[in-house]
Formats: C-alpha cells, sequence, structure tokens
C-alpha cells in the first residue's frame, strides 16, 4: 500500500505545484487515509497537518514507498483533460502539463510536444495562426493520449467525512484531531 500511497502522494504533489487542485484537498485525501487506517504512519498524517503550500509539497514528498512516476502523471494528464473540458484556460492546462513532462522525465519527445502545443497556443491568440478552439482540441488529444484511463477513486474531488469545528468526522462520529491525540 506504501507504494500506492507515494504514486499518489506525486500526483497530488504536481497537481498542487501546478494549481490544479487545492490544498484542502490534499488534507482531505490524507485525512481519508487516516480515517480508514487504525494506525495510519507519520508521513500521511505530516500531509494532513500542513498548514501552507511548501508543507504540503514537502510532506507529500516525505510519504514513504517507491513512486511510479509514470503513472502518476498519467493520472495527473487524465485530470488536467477533465479540467479542459470542465472549461479551465488551455493556457494553465498547456503550462501544467509541461512541468510535469519536464520535472519527472515522462518522455523528452511528450516534453517537447507540449511546448510546440503551447506556441501555438501564443500564436492562435495573438491571430497569426490557427484558432485557440482548434488548438484547445489539439491540446485535448495530445493530454488523453498521455493520460490514465481513470485516476483511483480515492484521487477524485469528492468531499470527505463531514467538516466540524474540530476537524473532519470519520467513521464512529470523532474527529481526526480527536482521535490522534
Amino acid at each position: 500500500m506504501n507504494d500506492t500511497l507515494a504514486t499518489a502522494a506525486e500526483y497530488l504533489r504536481l497537481a498542487i505545484e501546478t494549481d490544479t487542485l487545492p490544498a484542502s484537498f490534499v488534507r482531505q485525501w490524507a485525512d481519508a487515509i487516516i480515517a480508514a487506517d487504525p494506525q495510519p504512519t507519520g508521513d500521511i498524517v505530516e500531509v494532513s497537518w500542513s498548514r501552507d503550500t511548501r508543507d504540503i509539497i514537502a510532506a507529500l514528498n516525505g510519504v514513504e514507498g517507491d513512486r511510479d512516476f509514470e503513472l502518476a502523471e498519467r493520472w495527473f494528464c487524465r485530470t488536467l483533460h477533465s479540467q479542459l473540458r470542465a472549461g479551465r484556460e488551455p493556457s494553465d492546462v498547456i503550462r501544467a502539463a509541461r512541468h510535469a513532462l519536464f520535472n519527472n522525465d515522462l518522455a523528452l519527445e511528450s516534453y517537447y510536444a507540449a511546448g510546440t502545443l503551447e506556441d501555438d497556443l501564443q500564436l492562435a491568440d495573438m491571430g497569426v495562426h490557427g484558432s485557440p478552439p482548434e488548438v484547445k482540441e489539439r491540446i485535448a488529444k495530445f493530454l488523453d493520449g498521455n493520460a490514465a484511463e481513470s485516476i483511483p477513486p480515492t484521487l477524485k474531488k469528492r468531499s470527505v467525512g463531514r467538516c466540524t469545528s474540530q476537524g473532519v468526522e470519520h467513521r464512529g462520529g470523532e474527529s481526526l484531531t480527536q482521535r490522534l491525540r
């Protein structure tokens, strides 16, 4: 399970670094892991207790296990594809994809292809060559071609438990903060 958590942590790190998912989502993910495990590991607790982006990234980097960088990138591309289809700005999406591809050594060819798409989008936005909707479709095809079929349910954006003034309430009614004291 640590390898799966480490891969999920890598995916979430990419998402936080590129403003693809909010920090609150990462904390909810960690809280759900803690709620499901009678003896959660300290590295996941650190993620849950992180207060700012820098701390969250450091805590995600500290999650133990072997990371499957390629799988994390493919999950990330699936999320970006969904966000592009939901209306996220294509320039933000392709910039996030390039960040993931550059920082994690996915095929260099894909990194350069993303760079070309970013250039094409700039040219289309300036009215020099092509149209923004056409380039957006090419970005969607690129992301779909680099994406996993789906991402694990634990990484899909959803609500986790019920928020209370004492933290996120999990099964049994006690909050995670109360449970870990």
